[in-house]
């Protein structure tokens, strides 16, 4: 039931008195009691004659009797105006708490001292994901700046930049004002990040570039282009975590090549991806700075697991690897490429079967006489034969809208071709699966080639 302000007055006023005629009822039983352990000592009956005669004969009990009612009555009466007072701070202070919380913007309230005393979680959210461990929350309150802030405050809105514990740069627009917390005079700060206004004015800045290329610019040209836009994003988070926690290690002098070589790992990861979107933004121009090398086919399986093993274990999906016979044999091969087709036609599949109850995916590589073939195979039954004569057409997609972009199939088809092998879709033994087919062009060893 919810009540009124003036219920909730009433229901308190209530709630004193009653108590404080408790506290006077407990204050009167007091010299009740050591009047009944005289009565016990003379060995009288505990009567109201004998209870009359014992008080006026001793002056201290009449005094008692008037005293301690009130007495305790008024500590009753004070506990339970404390009571009151303390919940009610309680309940307003989670209101301005959940009313905090609810804001997408960084709350933050300081006292005249300008100690931080409440935030939201808007807050707490930023600092742990650009600043904790490496920056305490002092530190980050340095960054803002806030003394100087509480001199300007009232004067609007301002812009202000904070470089995380990656050395990334991140903008804000800020305000500050003074309030009252409880009844104490405070200084509240709110900030949102303007971060995503800013990048958003980039992508129209440079869709507003691709607009006025768009004559010397062919059609594969352009859904490149949206892939490396899609691409690019993350991988300054992610060459800034590798670097954060390979200085981490070297600050705790832990020098395990163990250790080190996940972290080069991803590194050079980083840097084959940063070569696939030069790469896909090159197709346009017939070029490519991408070329074939010397490699065990069974290498590229291994690397792709690698790149969507995070997405495998996330939908629970059992993979199955089966490798060439041949693993010695190294083979002329454009690695940025092929992994580039097999981790679309891999998350495709993770995709397709995501809601199935039996999720499984067999990938494999066979060496022909003529042609290496990766197949990547799934627990789907196979697509109907009006989507696979629209599969490799740009922009077509079945998936949801914001889920799929309609580039992947078609772009993995056209750098298939540009491999001089060839994409295609079949049924495999009544289930979905797709092949990629690459020229097979043995690698001369390094001795063979000393000694021509």
């Amino acid at each position: 039931m919810n009540f009124g302000p003036k219920s909730i007055k009433m229901r308190n006023t209530f709630k004193t008195i009653l108590y404080s005629l408790i506290g006077m009822m407990m204050g009167s039983l007091i010299p009740l009691a050591f009047v009944y352990l005289d009565i016990q000592q003379l060995e009288i009956d505990f009567n109201w004659l004998n209870i009359l005669e014992i008080v006026n004969s001793q002056n201290i009990y009449p005094v008692s009797f008037v005293s301690f009612p009130i007495l305790f009555g008024l500590i009753c009466y004070a506990f339970v105006n404390i009571f009151i007072k303390s919940k009610e701070l309680n309940e307003k202070n989670t209101f301005i708490q959940e009313v905090m919380d609810s804001m997408n913007d960084i709350i933050m309230v300081f006292d005249s001292e300008l100690n931080l005393i409440k935030s939201n979680e808007g807050f707490e959210r930023f600092y742990s994901k650009f600043f904790a461990p490496y920056f305490s929350k002092t530190d980050l309150i340095e960054l803002i700046n806030v003394k100087e802030l509480s001199e300007k405050k009232g004067s609007g809105i301002q812009g202000i930049s904070i470089s995380d514990s990656n050395g990334i740069s991140h903008e804000f627009a800020i305000h500050a004002a003074n309030t009252h917390l409880n009844g104490k005079e405070s200084f509240i700060i709110s900030m949102k990040s303007i971060d995503e206004i800013i990048n958003k004015q980039k992508i129209i800045e440079e869709q507003r570039q691709q607009i006025e290329k768009s004559s010397r610019l062919s059609s594969l040209g352009e859904m490149a282009g949206g892939i490396a836009h899609e691409i690019n994003n993350p991988l300054a988070i992610i060459s800034g975590n590798a670097y954060k926690i390979k200085k981490q290690l070297k600050k705790l002098g832990i020098e395990d090549e163990k250790l080190f070589n996940p972290i080069q790992n991803i590194n050079e990861t980083v840097k084959r991806v940063n070569t696939i979107t030069r790469v896909l933004l090159n197709l346009s121009r017939n070029g490519s700075d991408s070329e074939d090398e010397a490699i065990d086919p069974n290498l590229l399986i291994e690397e792709v697991v690698h790149l969507s093993s995070s997405k495998i274990r996330d939908v629970g999906v059992n993979l199955m690897i089966k490798n060439s016979t041949d693993m010695n044999q190294e083979f002329l091969l454009n690695r940025i490429k092929i992994s580039q087709i097999l981790v679309n036609l891999l998350n495709n599949s993770i995709d397709a079967i995501a809601e199935l109850d039996e999720r499984w995916i067999e990938l494999s590589v066979e060496v022909n006489d003529i042609t290496i073939a990766y197949r990547i195979v799934d627990c789907g039954k196979g697509i109907v034969p009006e989507v696979v004569e629209k599969i490799f057409e740009p922009m077509y997609t079945t998936k949801d809208v914001g889920k799929g972009t309609g580039l992947g199939l078609s772009l993995s088809h056209s750098l298939a071709q540009d491999m001089q092998g060839t994409l295609y879709y079949e049924t495999y033994e009544g289930n979905t699966s797709f092949v990629l087919e690459v020229p097979k062009i043995i690698a001369k060893k390094s001795s063979d080639s000393e000694a021509a």
